[in-house]
């Protein structure tokens, strides 16, 4: 099934990020915000306005369910499902923030280079000097995840990303993150762009279709929490 009109939403950091597609167009809001939930209702007016559509001309909303901002992620799907109430969808897209650097990764930089088998290792940042983590497998042009989710402190990865030619391991964060001394790590771009994209391509390797009764954040809880 293919979708015209596409809404997107990211609140998983401080930079707010919201894309609606249109007529084989982007139209995006991205902005840093003390508060998400003052901004959200102008960046979406702002966007349906640009576009010339309302709401209800919506096909299919998409979402980062996480990990990130405990109340980012609060904030965008409580208004994601007032949304999707509001135009009667019974599905919502949902991806990951790992998903989502996954899929730019490959997308722009992968797809461009010959390679046989990697290890992938998405950073996404979390509280203090720490970093969310997920581990995935690169083999021909097939993607698998390995292991879970977890977390990891910055000393820690310093000394694994110093070993990442010995072990050819791809270490990969969000452009937006203050990466000071783990230069070796490829900085992506993270944006709500990225999920509306896989949408279009209807690439299912890196998102599903969720019932909008099971739309909850993805908390990575650390131990002392």
């Amino acid at each position: 099934m293919t979708y015209d009109k596409i809404l997107t939403l990211d609140t998983s950091t401080s930079k707010l990020s919201v894309t609606v597609y249109s007529n084989n167009r982007f139209y995006l809001f991205e902005q840093n915000s003390m508060d998400h939930s003052e901004k959200l209702t102008i960046a979406l007016d702002t966007l349906l306005h640009e576009a010339k559509i309302k709401v209800k001309d919506l096909d299919i909303i998409g979402v980062n369910t996480g990990p990130g901002s405990f109340t980012g992620l609060r904030i965008g799907l409580c208004f994601i499902r007032e949304l999707l109430n509001f135009c009667k969808m019974k599905y919502v897209v949902t991806t990951s923030s790992f998903m989502m650097l996954l899929y730019e990764f490959k997308r722009d930089y992968l797809e461009s280079t010959k390679y046989s088998y990697n290890e992938i290792v998405t950073l996404f940042p979390s509280v203090k000097n720490e970093f969310y983590l997920c581990k995935f497998i690169l083999r021909k042009n097939r993607i698998k995840k390995i292991g879970k989710e977890n977390y990891v402190r910055k000393d820690v990865l310093e000394k694994a990303v110093s070993n990442q030619a010995k072990h050819k391991t791809y270490y990969i964060a969000p452009d937006i993150v203050d990466l000071q001394g783990l230069d070796k790590i490829k900085r992506v771009r993270f944006s709500s762009a990225a999920i509306a994209k896989m949408i279009i391509e209807q690439n299912r390797e890196f998102y599903r279709l969720t019932s909008v009764h099971k739309l909850i954040p993805f908390y990575l809880r650390h131990t002392y929490y």
